[in-house]
């Protein structure tokens, strides 16, 4: 998977807390459990998530 070369794992959470399965301030993901069944679900861990998302923008997960 690719992501767009300028935006960081805070850009992307930024935009994520505005999406419109955000519910009482906590960001809701889609997951795909098989193919044609996906569930909406909240049972994440924050640092879990922020870890992908790190990985995925090819951050260091350090701060400059």
């Amino acid at each position: 998977m690719e992501v767009p070369s300028k935006m960081s794992a805070t850009d992307f959470m930024s935009l994520m807390a505005i999406d419109k399965k955000v519910q009482d301030g906590v960001i809701r993901l889609v997951l795909l459990k098989e193919i044609g069944h996906a569930v909406i679900s909240d049972s994440y861990g924050a640092s879990l998530l922020s870890e992908t998302l790190i990985h995925y923008t090819g951050e260091s997960g350090t701060e400059e």
